[in-house]
């Protein structure tokens, strides 16, 4: 009961988030003369969007150097995920090792594969032993049981959906406008990506070599420069005419939304623990894999950041000293409890299996 209240809960505020929401819009549209039902339009799309974006969604969630686990070359690792399927009765995941120094783990569904995938970094399988390997496996096992990776993408849809659809722009312009700049160095112009980071020594590149003749090369960067002009004032008027308005209006859904979140990493690890029988042991491998992450550079952690919400750790340094308003602002939007809790919680477990072993 207490893995089920709590997520439930969590739920709960969401569900009633969303349908203020929608009653919100419904009155909006009955008071300027539009069908109030207009207003339930705006959730059934998002839900349709949330099952398209699982549908088409391919790409890792981090940057990282992704290479697939091969028996042959990571025995040990594939040794501790059978026996957890073993233990759980699941199907064994497709295995794959990030290469990166920072130790997490996370578990994401790629498309057009039935098993979800299991991301294990070579900073973990270096740090950890294999009993405390087996517990941190266990809570992705946990993961993979509850269906989070993709019940999580559906809550977001309830949070946010209304303010998907303008900021939906920006991955356009991230994929178009390189196509513009690449056309422009045809041309005889460097022309830059918006959304490109600069070179790591500040310089910018070498003007290309123009291989279009001078007039039909003139022409093009006429138009190539109106398209891009075009496409990135669209961008602009439409994220912050209407993107920063739904983003506010969306902003109570969002804190539901990570508490569910916090919520459900509380779930996975109470479910490593029962799987186990050694919620002690995964206490000890979350704070070994925290204090880990102060040996890993900020550009690598930064590289991993979009990885955050299916870690079993965010990718950051631990928690340091702030004021009082930024720890309420960070307790919020945290995608993960504090991991002092967590090792609280799971000690009061282990204490709890300890007493019922000697009664």
């Amino acid at each position: 009961m207490r893995t089920v209240w709590p997520v439930l809960g969590a739920w709960l505020l969401l569900a009633m988030t969303t349908a203020g929401y929608t009653v919100l819009v419904c009155v909006l549209a009955w008071y300027f003369g539009l069908p109030w039902w207009i207003g339930v339009v705006p959730g059934v799309v998002s839900i349709v969007v949330a099952e398209i974006i699982i549908g088409v969604s391919s790409d890792p969630p981090v940057k990282a150097k992704l290479t697939d686990a091969a028996e042959e070359d990571e025995p040990r690792l594939h040794a501790v995920v059978d026996r957890l399927c073993a233990l759980s009765g699941q199907e064994k995941p497709i295995l794959r090792i990030m290469e990166t120094e920072a130790p997490n783990s996370l578990v994401y569904v790629a498309k057009g594969e039935r098993r979800p995938t299991l991301c294990v970094s070579r900073g973990l399988l270096e740090q950890l032993d294999n009993p405390l390997l087996e517990s941190v496996l266990a809570h992705e096992f946990a993961h993979i049981a509850h269906r989070d990776a993709r019940v999580m993408v559906f809550a977001e849809a309830m949070a946010g959906g209304v303010a998907w659809l303008p900021v939906s722009l920006v991955p356009v312009v991230e994929k178009l406008d390189p196509l513009l700049c690449e056309a422009a160095r045809w041309c005889g112009r460097p022309w830059t990506p918006v959304f490109e980071k600069e070179s790591e020594d500040g310089q910018s590149a070498p003007a290309p070599e123009r291989r279009a003749p001078l007039l039909i090369a003139a022409l093009l960067l006429v138009l190539l420069g109106t398209a891009r002009t075009v496409l990135i004032t669209l961008m602009c008027v439409v994220v912050l005419s209407l993107g920063i308005p739904a983003a506010i209006v969306c902003l109570p859904g969002y804190v539901a939304l990570y508490r569910l979140s916090r919520r459900r990493e509380l779930a996975a690890d109470r479910g490593a623990a029962e799987l186990t029988g050694a919620p002690a042991r995964l206490a000890s491998a979350l704070r070994e894999l925290e204090g880990g992450m102060l040996a890993v550079p900020k550009k690598d952690l930064r590289e991993l950041a979009h990885g955050v919400p299916l870690a079993i750790l965010p990718f950051q340094k631990p928690d340091k000293d702030e004021e009082a308003l930024l720890r309420f602002i960070d307790w919020i939007f945290r995608s993960h409890p504090r991991t002092a809790r967590r090792v609280a919680l799971l000690e009061g477990d282990a204490r709890d299996m300890a007493t019922r072993a000697r009664g």
